[in-house]
């Protein structure tokens, strides 16, 4: 069973599988920025309205302040956070690539058949719930409001599956 959910994670981490889908900026308070995944360019304000997809990364200062939405699907940024919202073409398939501060995640289990945030220490998969991953350069962790998020530390392998109100760090 372990072996099926770590190979379900390395296909979808495999370059060109991962497509984009376009999430709507509905909410945006401070600095929030869009820069291109690929590196080198210019890093252009966001205003409400606009699209994301795959191909930029997004980027809220420390005022800023983003939810993004996408069908009944939201992703709330915090302040100081830097993550891309990658899509798989063809599936209800999404992955938050989290490389600092915090995303909040409303999802519903019946709506997708995956979602997951990735940080450089954990992976959080969504089981229908509304959950917190915020990470830093000592670690990230993750916050569980409503529902059952599965939980991968990257280092030892380990699977913790977390209820609401249960909380993690890693």
């Amino acid at each position: 069973m372990l072996r099926c959910f770590f190979l379900l994670m390395a296909v979808a981490l495999l370059p060109g599988v991962a497509q984009a889908a376009d999430w709507t900026a509905t909410k945006l308070r401070g600095g929030v920025f869009a820069g291109p995944a690929s590196g080198g360019g210019a890093w252009v304000p966001l205003r409400r309205g606009d699209s994301v997809d795959g191909t930029r990364v997004i980027r809220t200062l420390g005022n800023g302040h983003a939810e993004f939405q996408s069908g009944a699907e939201t992703i709330a940024f915090g302040p100081g956070t830097q993550a891309e919202i990658l899509d798989r073409a063809g599936a209800r398939y999404t992955v938050v690539v989290e490389q600092a501060g915090a995303v909040a995640i409303s999802a519903e289990a019946r709506n997708v058949q995956h979602f997951s945030v990735e940080t450089p220490y954990l992976v959080a998969v969504v089981k229908g719930t509304l959950f917190t991953v915020a990470t830093d350069a000592r670690g990230s962790g993750v916050s569980v409001a409503r529902g059952l998020v599965a939980v991968t530390n990257r280092r030892s392998h380990a699977l913790t599956l977390l209820p609401a109100g249960r909380a993690m760090a890693i």
